[in-house]
């Protein structure tokens, strides 16, 4: 529990060890990646969608999965489960994210 950190899973999910670590120190992850990362962070932490929590299945943002290229392109992937979230909600998400990402 306490401040939300988007980065590499550390523990077991079976062993409820939900631990995270930013990847901010890790010399193998490219530079454009860690920016990337903190870019999402520093969103979710502004979001009214919730933390997906796999204890309950309860919440909103799941997992960020990102890729760099040779040719120097970075993809992301994120995984949001739109329970309890409205129409209007999800929608204003999926904007959010592409305004964060393509005005980068």
């Amino acid at each position: 529990e306490g401040e939300t950190v988007v980065g590499f899973r550390l523990g077991s999910y079976r062993d409820g060890d939900l631990t995270v670590v930013s990847p901010a120190s890790c010399i193998q992850v490219p530079k454009r990646m860690k920016q990337l990362v903190e870019v999402f962070q520093n969103h979710i932490r502004q979001s009214s969608a919730q933390l997906f929590d796999v204890r309950n299945s309860e919440g909103n943002w799941k997992q960020l999965v990102v890729r760099s290229f040779s040719t120097g392109e970075t993809m992301a992937t994120i995984q949001v489960h739109p329970q309890n979230l409205t129409e209007e909600e999800l929608l204003k998400e999926k904007e959010a994210l592409v305004e964060l990402f393509t005005n980068e």
